[in-house]
């Protein structure tokens, strides 16, 4: 599980290390960083402080280009993965999110004849709240994501 830019070493390691999880729940994921600190928004500014400079050293662009979830989809089985975010969110736009769960639904697709599993890879955008759900709207939140881990790990509810 990550929020935010906490979800953004959940999907490195879903990139990286594949086989460590079955399923991975990221809220409003930071998973296209290389493209967020080109940007030039008040907070991809904030956001250089902590990645680095893309722009002024190749340094640092090598650096995030090794890590950057979106930058690094490769043929590979995926854990299934569930993505929420809000449509109108300016700290994580829901846009980084589709295009990355678009992408690997490209790859899974393109590779569908070989032995890689099919992935879920489940996008959620909400049409309104805040960056973190609250109060209500982060109970009905958090059982999407449960409903879908007990799917993911076909687990059995005694009840």
């Amino acid at each position: 599980y990550g929020f935010s830019a906490g979800a953004l070493p959940v999907a490195v390691v879903a990139q990286r290390c594949p086989v460590l999880f079955r399923a991975a729940v990221m809220r409003s994921p930071f998973v296209d960083v290389l493209r967020g600190l080109i940007d030039d928004s008040a907070l991809s500014l904030a956001d250089r402080d902590e990645f680095g400079d893309v722009l002024q050293s190749k340094e640092a662009f090598r650096a995030v280009s090794s890590y950057c979830p979106y930058h690094n989809i490769s043929h590979q089985a995926y854990p299934d993965l569930y993505i929420s975010c809000l449509r109108d969110d300016f700290r994580a736009p829901a846009s980084s999110a589709a295009r990355y769960i678009s992408r690997l639904r490209a790859v899974q697709a393109a590779h569908n004849h070989s032995a890689v599993r099919d992935t879920s890879l489940v996008l959620r955008v909400r049409d309104e709240g805040t960056h973190e759900p609250q109060g209500k709207d982060a109970a009905i939140e958090a059982a999407f994501e449960y409903s879908f881990i007990v799917k993911s790990l076909d687990l059995r509810l005694l009840f």
